[in-house]
């Protein structure tokens, strides 16, 4: 291990595998202990933003607890889909942007094999032409 920057705040420190100071892991401990205790008096749901504007907490921090799965329980936490911003409750996309990729996925591969098998077929046949004026 050997001495780095601190990502969040750029002070110097010993590397560990958080990849951030000391400081910065009490600071984002004392901010998942704040969503914590808002999401338990929650009756069922909050989105990224409620959570935010109610702990003061960043929406990063926020989206990262998501990420890394420490939001669990009976609390639904929206947040928006990287695509169109429409709310949902897991994953990176709503049902409809995965089924965009998906349609969008599948003409590609139809494509492809429609382009394969044309070259397929027209492996080894040539075309050849006999110039007018020669023998």
């Amino acid at each position: 291990m050997g001495l780095a920057n601190c990502q969040q705040c750029g002070k110097l420190y010993m590397e560990n595998e958080f990849g951030i100071c000391v400081d910065c892991i009490r600071l984002q401990q004392e901010d998942e202990a704040k969503v914590g205790a808002y999401l338990r008096d929650v009756v069922d749901h909050a989105s990224v933003a409620e959570i935010h504007e109610a702990t003061g907490v960043k929406e990063r921090v926020i989206m990262r607890m998501i990420r890394q799965g420490r939001i669990i329980g009976g609390v639904k936490v929206f947040y928006a889909c990287e695509t169109c911003g429409a709310p949902i409750a897991n994953g990176r996309l709503c049902e409809k942007c995965n089924q965009n990729i998906v349609s969008q996925m599948a003409h590609l591969e139809i494509n492809n094999s429609a382009d394969e098998k044309l070259k397929m077929a027209t492996r080894g046949v040539r075309m050849y032409s006999k110039e007018k004026g020669t023998k």
